[in-house]
Formats: structure tokens, sequence, C-alpha cells
């Protein structure tokens, strides 16, 4: 999520995996020389399909039940405490 230069005196943050990356807009960009070519023309493409946050067909339910990524923020205990 951060990276570090040791020659620099600041850090990296990588935006994308902010809850609120809105908030946090980038003031400068790394690695430009390896960006795939279609990145630059990436917004003129239609984006008008939804994504999960709106759930017509129910798969939200499905989908939480077999994660077994980290919850983060909604998380009480974490790593949760084994059963017996």
């Amino acid at each position: 999520m951060i990276f570090d230069y040791p020659e620099y005196p600041d850090i990296g943050v990588l935006a994308g995996c902010l809850d609120k990356p809105d908030l946090a807009p980038p003031v400068v960009q790394y690695g430009n020389e390896s960006r795939v070519s279609w990145f630059k023309d990436i917004s003129a493409i239609p984006g008008n399909s939804p994504t999960y946050s709106v759930d017509p067909k129910g798969f939200l339910p499905r989908i939480k039940a077999s994660n077994r990524q980290h919850p983060d923020h909604d998380t009480d205990c974490w790593p949760p405490q084994a059963t017996v």
C-alpha cells in the first residue's frame, strides 16, 4: 500500500488501496515508462455497466459468504480466534 524510495524524503501511497481514494488526489506519478499503451485512451471507453454495488440478481450475499479476504474496517477482531 505504500512504498519508499530511499533517496527521497517522501513515501508513495497506492491510492487504489484507500477506502476513499477521491479524498487523496494524486500530485505526482511514477512508473510512466511502463504504462501500457492503451492507458491514455481508457477514459474514452464506454463504462455504463454497473458493478456489484448494484445487485439486482442478489449475488452479494453469495460473494460475501465465499470471501476469505480480510474484511478491514468492519472487523471487530483480527485475526479471528480459532474455534474448538
